[in-house]
């Protein structure tokens, strides 16, 4: 071994400097887009919301709502887009920088435990059905009783 045992840090290339710039930008963009849809969202609510007097005002909000929608279902395909190609970025970076399968495997431990999670609550949920259902049929068994025994009298 050597005497000297330095850790050693590397500087990122301008390739790498590069990639986390177009990153950066991109959720610039995500950013800006989300804005977008939120702010067509809110000219559907105040659209629907505004009162309808007359003939000319009932068609103003539909066109005013008809042009929001078509701008949301825009904005959203454009985030849709953005968030894929700012994700092959991202894992293009991570493969440069030696983190992409850490977390790739971080990502698959995560699903697995919500999924065995999901499967514990239902499991749970199940068996405790089970146990209280002589406790429910106690239950309904004495309702229909009393329902038997009002209508006798």
């Amino acid at each position: 071994m050597s005497p000297n045992r330095k850790i050693i840090q590397y500087k990122y290339s301008s390739y790498q400097t590069s990639l986390l710039s177009k990153i950066q930008s991109l959720d610039r963009e995500i950013n800006e887009t989300t804005n977008a849809i939120l702010e067509a969202q809110t000219v559907r609510v105040r659209s629907f919301f505004s009162q309808e007097g007359n003939f000319w005002n009932g068609l103003q909000r539909k066109i005013v709502d008809s042009n929001a929608q078509k701008s949301v279902a825009w904005h959203q395909r454009q985030l849709f887009d953005l968030k894929i190609e700012r994700n092959k970025l991202q894992d293009h970076f991570d493969k440069l920088a030696g983190r992409f399968w850490l977390k790739k495997i971080i990502r698959f431990s995560i699903a697995l435990a919500l999924i065995l999670l999901i499967v514990l609550i239902v499991t749970a949920s199940l068996f405790a059905f089970i146990s209280l259902l002589p406790i429910l049929t106690l239950f309904f068994f004495t309702l229909l009783c009393l329902k038997a025994s009002k209508s006798k009298n």
